[in-house]
């Protein structure tokens, strides 16, 4: 029972990788999180539990400016992320595309914008080419939607930059929030 215990404490590494950047990022995952991460069930709390924090830490930590305002010190990223949670290397994902941005509402929102503008031309350039099946996160929920099974999900039709899996996630972002940013 002991050592069982122990092998379910035991940490792997996932490499988040930005080549755009040159950061490598290594974050410890429990087994049940990589075990989620390679069947899709965990990818949406892994991303917001360890991987934005981790974002933020390494925006903490170096000098990037905002790439839209070109002004304020950034300290969040927007990117492209793509999930290889069975690498022959070991769990990656990789930034595909990051925008560096500051806090502001109006950076935020065009920075998401063109990073969805990014992925549906890289994926239309050579879906194909990519080796995996293209996949879009909701805004809200983060559920993670396969686009070739389930097709594209909802872009909010005022600013474009959100993506929603339902109606319901739309209202509720709307209700707490977006529509300040919108």
């Amino acid at each position: 029972i002991i050592n069982r215990h122990i092998n379910t404490m035991q940490k792997q590494i996932l490499k988040f990788i930005v080549p755009d950047l040159g950061a490598t990022i290594d974050i410890p995952l429990s087994r049940a999180e990589m075990e989620g991460m390679k069947d899709g069930s965990m990818i949406a709390k892994v991303m917001t539990k360890k991987i934005e924090p981790a974002i933020f830490d390494y925006m903490a930590r170096t000098s990037h400016t905002c790439v839209i305002c070109n002004s304020n010190r950034a300290n969040r990223m927007t990117c492209n992320l793509a999930p290889y949670p069975n690498s022959p290397e070991g769990p990656v994902v990789y930034a595909f595309n990051p925008y560096p941005v500051c806090f502001s509402s109006l950076c935020n929102a065009e920075s998401t914008r063109r990073a969805h503008e990014d992925r549906r031309e890289l994926s239309s350039l050579a879906p194909d080419q990519l080796g995996v099946a293209e996949s879009e996160m909701c805004d809200y929920c983060k559920k993670v939607q396969n686009v070739n099974e389930s097709g594209r999900l909802q872009r909010c039709s005022r600013c474009k930059a959100k993506l929603y899996c339902s109606k319901d996630c739309q209202t509720a972002d709307w209700r707490a929030g977006h529509k300040l940013l919108c």
